[in-house]
């Protein structure tokens, strides 16, 4: 990645539908290699809307706090242009449904980050240590019951039954 076009991307997801008022997380991007299709589907992909929901996204140009729709790649072009001078953009992607206005864009406080939530991680199982294929012989209470009061991992646990913790160090 070349260092003239390396931006650094604020971005903000704003869903009337969300439990806090946006969303938000940073990217590091290539200006040169970036376009408006591959940046709208990557962060599509991975923070989905809900179903039938439109996605719109805006750049907010810190001269005059105005939110400026970036609608194709020259739109991109022009907000990177605006922004080389501090190498960093703030985007906010707008998720609402068809039969709504987007939701109203807050402004940018770029002094204080309160009010923002960290995007959900929403992994596919609560602990996949707890389901390894190797521990069939011990259930998932046997093995909650040795450190669920402490919230540490069974293999680590000193508190537990030494026999049990022996039992399931084997079997690991």
């Amino acid at each position: 990645m070349d260092e003239n076009s390396q931006f650094n991307l604020e971005i903000r997801i704003v869903d009337s539908k969300s439990r806090g008022r946006w969303y938000c997380l940073d990217k590091v991007v290539d200006a040169d290699f970036t376009n408006f299709r591959d940046l709208i589907n990557e962060i599509v992909d991975k923070f989905p809307p809900y179903y039938g929901d439109l996605v719109k996204l805006f750049y907010t140009c810190m001269d005059t706090k105005s939110h400026i729709p970036v609608c194709c790649d020259q739109d991109l072009v022009e907000m990177f242009g605006k922004h080389k001078a501090s190498k960093c953009c703030f985007l906010t992607f707008c998720y609402h449904s068809l039969d709504s206005e987007p939701p109203e864009i807050p402004a940018w406080d770029v002094s204080s980050t309160g009010q923002s939530v960290q995007v959900p991680l929403t992994p596919s199982m609560a602990c996949p240590s707890l389901a390894e294929s190797s521990l069939e012989t011990h259930t998932q209470c046997d093995i909650a019951a040795i450190c669920h009061d402490f919230g540490h991992h069974w293999y680590k646990c000193k508190n537990g039954n030494p026999e049990d913790i022996a039992a399931m160090e084997a079997v690991r």
